[in-house]
């Protein structure tokens, strides 16, 4: 039941929920910057399969039957990382931000990262684990650089926000 995939089951179930609004573009609007998108087919079955196939994942852990593992084609929309200066202050304070790359064919998401962005003396920060599971805080900017020199052949896109919704 967990909401594996980002972007076919983490956001949409959330916005399902009441949980979240995706608002990219809203603030693409209000800043003139254009809004782009990209597509995949995520193939969750298929993720599934090669983690058991690694022993990363016990196939007792969830049932290959289950409609949860089909097959789906998902979009998603972004602001340009090289257009950040022009919207990063308009970013709610406390919005989620996705990380959201080209479709690459051996990777399984869009999305490559999530944390959530802190407006603060009039900066704008960024709030993410690491992957030693560190809670991390620093300049969204910042973030940015250092994450496209490691993602292969300028993979990032740019980024994908949500606002948190009272209840």
């Amino acid at each position: 039941s967990r909401n594996h995939f980002p972007e076919s089951d983490w956001i949409p179930n959330n916005m399902r929920a009441g949980l979240i609004r995706d608002i990219t573009a809203d603030i693409g609007q209000a800043t003139g910057v254009s809004r782009g998108s990209v597509r995949k087919q995520i193939r969750p079955r298929e993720w599934l399969q090669a983690e058991i196939g690694k022993g990363r994942v016990d196939r007792s852990l969830a049932s290959m039957d289950d409609s949860r593992w089909d097959s789906r084609e998902v979009e998603v929309s972004y602001l340009p990382t090289e257009s950040v200066a022009k919207f990063a202050a308009k970013i709610p304070h406390g919005a989620i931000v996705n990380i959201v790359r080209k479709d690459m064919p051996r990777r399984p998401v869009l999305i490559t990262h999530q944390g959530f962005v802190l407006q603060k003396d009039g900066k704008t920060l960024f709030r993410h684990a690491n992957p030693g599971g560190q809670i991390r805080t620093e300049p969204l900017s910042k973030y940015l650089v250092a994450a496209s020199q490691k993602q292969a052949g300028g993979s990032i896109l740019g980024l994908n926000i949500n606002a948190i919704q009272d209840r």
